[in-house]
């Protein structure tokens, strides 16, 4: 893509920001792009847009978060990351991450990668295919899990990690293919091959493609565990998400009025089936809540409608607060056990409250 199409190459990385704000460490990756269209299009106006191109999203994005938000980026990462800290601890878990629900055991997964680093460094571009294909993924990896609190229990925390997940997948598929094809043997620019004598190489090559053969055999139990938990997890949490999420929302629609303003603590789905003005008591969708200019007793006093996870307010005065204007209508519930987005007891239950009438004075509306 660097070569053939390099504007193309730029645009879709200096996009990656917009998608997740860490993947601005990315940005770099525009260089080779840049370069081909400097050595193609020499000192002209198309070769000075094309090095804004990168800046342009980020920009954009940027202008409209500070006059909305009053932040250069979304409440949502302000809330969720943490002071940067890249440690053992952090460097272990971004490890561990790797094989977390993956396809391959971890001893087949470093040795695909492995074979797949020194196929791209037999190739004719080895420093970019190896910076693309292995060192970005992990520097994206490193500037997200030193940002944030991971926990592996759950799709929650580990949904930040998958673009470096899948993107390291690319080198371990290539080195996998390489090795079962026996290529080294036969092509200098798949491999090895031009290590070995002529009349030796298509031995290495039957050798080398057995033994991919037998790894690949030694590694089915995990395959087939790796899927079944897949296929499982995608069941649960679907279902989980539906119950809890999905149905309160379709409820919502169904028995208020159109002008209801509701109030929860995870607006998401609720939201977008709910079909109402929904307020999220963190402040994900509202930046005066984010940034502690208005309290929650204030956006409780102008909701209709309240859905919550009672237990997340079981110690605060809010609770109080909620019972005595507002009567419960409804509530949805999941056993614990299957509730498998995360390890989250306190996710289980979610009940909607109607304003009760006349409305109540809270006691506190700060």
């Amino acid at each position: 893509m660097f070569e053939g199409r390099p504007l193309v190459s730029v645009i879709l990385f200096g996009l990656t920001p917009v998608t997740r704000p860490e993947a601005i460490v990315l940005l770099p990756l525009c260089l080779p792009g840049l370069a081909r269209v400097s050595r193609t299009r020499g000192r002209s106006l198309a070769t000075v847009g094309a090095w804004l191109i990168p800046l342009v999203p980020v920009l954009m994005w940027t202008a409209f978060c500070k006059p909305t938000t009053g932040h250069f980026l979304p409440n949502t990462y302000y809330l969720k990351a943490r002071p940067f800290h890249l440690g053992f601890d952090e460097l272990k878990l971004a490890w561990k991450s790797l094989f977390l629900g993956g396809l391959a055991p971890v001893w087949a997964y470093v040795l695909g990668v492995a074979a797949g680093v020194v196929a791209c460094c037999m190739g004719p571009r080895k420093v970019l295919s190896v910076g693309l294909l292995v060192a970005a993924p992990w520097v994206y990896f490193c500037a997200v899990i030193g940002s944030r609190d991971i926990f592996l229990d759950g799709y929650y925390w580990t949904r930040w990690l998958d673009p470096a997940c899948i993107m390291l997948m690319i080198p371990f598929c290539v080195g996998s293919g390489v090795v079962l094809a026996g290529g080294w043997s036969r092509r200098r620019a798949a491999g090895l091959g031009g290590l070995w004598p002529e009349g030796l190489r298509w031995r290495v090559g039957i050798l080398v493609g057995l033994g991919g053969v037998v790894c690949l055999a030694a590694a089915v139990p995990s395959y087939r565990g790796s899927l079944g938990d897949r296929r499982n997890h995608l069941s649960t949490d679907s279902r989980a998400i539906h119950i809890m999420n999905v149905q309160t929302g379709e409820w919502i629609r169904e028995h208020t009025p159109a002008a209801s303003v509701v109030a929860a603590n995870d607006a998401g789905a609720i939201r977008y089936f709910g079909e109402r003005r929904t307020v999220n008591l963190m402040g994900l969708n509202n930046a005066e809540i984010a940034f502690h200019k208005i309290g929650e007793r204030a956006v409780i006093e102008g909701a209709d409608r309240i859905a919550i996870f009672p237990s997340w307010f079981s110690r605060s005065a809010v609770m109080a607060d909620i019972e005595t204007a507002f009567q419960p209508r409804v509530e949805m519930r999941i056993p614990v056990n299957e509730y498998t987005i995360c390890n989250c007891p306190g996710q289980t239950i979610m009940v909607i409250f109607e304003r009760r009438r006349p409305k109540p004075a809270l006691s506190d509306t700060r």
